[in-house]
């Protein structure tokens, strides 16, 4: 049940996500600031029928957005999505995974702590992370315009640190006690 389905051989890749809605006339794009190295997404990602993916190197080469630490910030990425979007001609999906905001929460550039200026531990970190998420989170839905569905997911919980405990792990507790 922890597998990584990026990483299973001879995954099938049949009724994807991309493949429905090019089935239904999307073009479906997949951006992500990190390498397609990470996870081995890239070939995973060119099994499932994106018309088009963006990873780090491709964000890079094709709209010029500059690396800091281990990719592409949220921000930049999200501008480039939103952009596209509002430039399409037809039908057109993007799949956006952020890594700005992922554990160990310390790919924010020192300027966008805005809550802790300088943050001593993880959940400091964690609330910086978030704050800067909300704000390009705003920029994105803002530069959408009308006619846009937006669906956001987390592909997992946060990760526990002092001072946070999460439902899953309440309730695993109380479900135990």
């Amino acid at each position: 049940t922890r597998a990584n389905t990026y990483n299973i051989e001879r995954y099938p890749y049949s009724d994807t996500t991309p493949q429905l809605l090019a089935s239904c006339g999307y073009d479906v794009f997949s951006f992500h600031g990190n390498s397609g190295d990470f996870y081995q997404r890239r070939d995973a990602y060119e099994k499932m029928g994106f018309t088009d993916i963006y990873f780090r190197r491709e964000l890079e080469e094709h709209f010029a957005l500059p690396t800091e630490g281990w990719g592409i910030q949220d921000e930049e990425v999200l501008r480039i999505s939103a952009h596209e979007l509002r430039e399409a001609t037809r039908p057109t999906c993007h799949f956006v995974i952020t890594y700005t905001t992922h554990t160990p929460y310390t790919q924010l550039p020192r300027d966008q702590n805005e809550i802790y200026p300088d943050p001593q531990t993880t959940a400091e970190r964690y609330l910086n992370s978030m704050r800067y998420f909300d704000n390009c989170l705003r920029d994105y839905v803002t530069a959408l315009g009308s006619g846009t569905t937006l669906f956001l997911y987390s592909d997992h919980p946060t990760e526990l640190f002092d001072g946070y405990t999460s439902e899953i792990t309440s309730e695993l507790n109380t479900v135990s006690a």
